[in-house]
């Protein structure tokens, strides 16, 4: 028997009510970021969809997706992002489909369904990739996501402030964020997420000498 079913990871019931209506051909099922026990239904089923409400980054609770991902490998994951949550994901999650909640609802509904394969679908869900930050990018990072005052850390790093808010603008940009504030959050919440970013694990003197060094 064909048993698909639609797991939806979420704390808003209204979402979920959406889904199931826009999406009535299969099972679904809501399940909290914190849900420690997996229903029956998650082991007898033939294929899982697992869409993941992106508000997750701001609870950084994550004990019922990581549960997800280790009793059945072979979930499909949709992430379904909003504009404040950024693009940052877990460096697992690597493949995965992106859809945001102002998608037009025909296509939500082929992708998360599966109906299709054709190439404008295929090019119109992203899918998670690694971000590409510069060299100088990566070793800033984890000052910006600490949330460090820029002014001290130019007198720290030896480096103009301006320079700084160039770098964390761009890192913003790339991360989806509209403000910087989002990142901090979003970081602060998850301290275990590395995402597509790659932070480096040397002091952040030995760091920046080599960037000047380089430069």
């Amino acid at each position: 028997m064909d048993n698909k079913l639609l797991v939806v990871l979420t704390e808003n019931s209204w979402l979920f009510t959406g889904l199931a209506t826009l999406l009535p051909e299969m099972a679904c099922l809501r399940m909290n970021y914190n849900t420690k026990i997996m229903p029956r239904e998650v082991k007898n089923a033939c294929s899982i969809t697992v869409v993941v409400d992106s508000l997750i980054f701001f609870r950084g609770e994550w004990l019922a997706f990581n549960t997800l991902r280790s009793c059945r490998e072979d979930i499909t994951v949709v992430w379904l992002t909003r504009e404040h949550t950024g693009r940052v994901f877990p460096a697992t999650s690597q493949g995965d489909r992106i859809l945001t909640q102002k998608q037009d609802i025909s296509l939500l509904e082929l992708i998360i369904s599966g109906k299709t394969q054709r190439p404008v679908t295929r090019k119109k869900a992203e899918c998670v990739r690694p971000v590409r930050l510069t060299l100088t990018e990566r070793r800033l990072l984890p000052f910006f996501t600490a949330g460090m005052d820029l002014t001290e850390l130019s007198e720290r790093l030896g480096c103009a402030l301006k320079t700084l808010y160039h770098h964390r603008l761009s890192i913003v940009a790339k991360a989806g964020f509209r403000h910087p504030v989002f990142m901090e959050y979003v970081y602060k919440c998850n301290p275990g997420l590395s995402g597509v970013f790659s932070p480096e694990s040397k002091s952040w003197k030995e760091q920046w000498k080599e960037q000047l060094h380089e430069e």
